[in-house]
């Protein structure tokens, strides 16, 4: 099954690609006669004014206004800048040796060097490409490294974390072309404003492009496979099994046990008692020991999946591994690369955190007052 991926990949990638740019054509020729009937409507009351018919001048000038108002919105579908970074921008002198990996890895897997690493919140990577200043501009390569991920993983691991990133900018120019992965980027973010922006004609345009989103979708799940063959291929299928394995076991103990300690607080304190990132590479060791329910994890997390990723139980078979339940114990990232900026880190991503909960802790705190309860 996965050794034809590759050819649907680009079978379906060229169809999306090809509909986007149709799609970004049409927006475009709207524009174009929007703007040009404007034009038109404002020439046309200019000249009746001229002649006294200023009563006949008023609609072709209402007109005019409102074609240059529909205009203006549909310009800004159309021009919406790809999303920049989210995080902590890590400068190069800062993390030397983390950037020398990075840059390994991406040359390994036939990418280019990394231009920033931002540090996020999410147990989770990303390797984002776009234009420097969002719709122009040279392209530079971000690489998003969240906190929680670099205290869960080993460098070993992060290699292979970075080679499946990485291994998805490979499958999009090789198979889909990275102008086609760019296009279906630009057609959904103008899709997207549209409904936000013009009600009416969003809603048409959400009906007409629902099947493309779900065959983007159904394209992504594809290209969760070969993004991991190309890993594969760069560090071995067996550590980016391991690596999947031990990923999925400590997002599940970040979700299911340390962020709902940290959210118990609310019902007795008005302020967390803990800093969430600043305590989280402690929370991890005590909490989450090597070896410590491995297998029963596995197994309650072995078959989640969602709309954009296949299960831990269909990623594994495709590459044919199991990974042992004993696994080595080693230096996580955070230790050996970011030993010394961790403190600023966590204190960026922990103000962050707060500034977005701090309205609804305190909802929460009220709420559970005697008082609030029993009035």
């Amino acid at each position: 099954m996965i050794d034809e991926e590759p050819a649907e990949i680009s079978h379906i990638g060229r169809r999306l690609a090809l509909r986007a740019l149709a799609g970004l054509a049409l927006l475009s020729l709207l524009l174009a006669v929007l703007i040009g009937g404007s034009i038109g409507s404002l020439w046309f009351a200019g000249v009746l004014a001229g002649d006294d018919a200023w009563w006949l001048a008023l609609p072709w000038g209402a007109t005019a206004v409102a074609g240059v108002l529909l205009a203006w919105r549909i310009g800004g579908c159309l021009l919406v800048a790809a999303p920049p970074p989210e995080g902590v921008p890590l400068a190069r002198e800062l993390a030397p040796s983390l950037y020398a990996l990075c840059d390994r890895i991406g040359r390994d897997c036939g990418g280019r060097p990394v231009d920033t690493v931002w540090i996020t919140g999410d147990i989770n990577a990303a390797v984002l490409r776009r234009p420097r200043w969002g719709l122009v501009g040279p392209i530079e390569t971000h690489l998003l490294i969240g906190l929680p991920l670099a205290h869960s993983v080993s460098e070993r691991q992060l290699c292979a974390i970075v080679a499946h990133e990485y291994g998805h900018l490979a499958v999009q120019s090789r198979f889909v072309d990275a102008w086609g992965a760019q296009a279906r980027s630009a057609w959904f973010r103008a899709v997207e404003r549209c409904i936000d922006r013009l009600p009416l004609f969003g809603a048409m345009l959400d009906r007409l492009t629902r099947n493309e989103v779900c065959t983007a979708l159904r394209l992504a799940r594809i290209e969760e496979f070969e993004a991991d063959r190309v890993a594969a291929g760069a560090v071995g299928a067996d550590l980016l099994a391991e690596t999947l394995v031990e990923v999925a076991a400590r997002e599940r103990f970040l979700r299911c046990d340390f962020w709902v300690k940290v959210m118990a607080q609310c019902a007795s304190s008005p302020r967390p008692r803990m800093r969430p990132y600043r305590d989280m590479g402690l929370g991890m060791v005590a909490g989450f020991l090597p070896g410590d329910g491995r297998g029963a994890c596995l197994r309650a997390i072995c078959d989640e999946g969602d709309a954009l990723h296949p299960s831990l139980a269909e990623r594994l078979a495709a590459l044919g591994e199991w990974p042992a339940s004993d696994m080595p114990v080693e230096d996580s990232v955070a230790e050996r690369h970011l030993a010394l900026l961790v403190p600023r880190l966590a204190w960026e991503l922990d103000r962050a955190w707060w500034a977005e909960m701090r309205y609804e802790w305190r909802d929460a705190y009220l709420r559970s007052r005697p008082d609030a309860s029993s009035g």
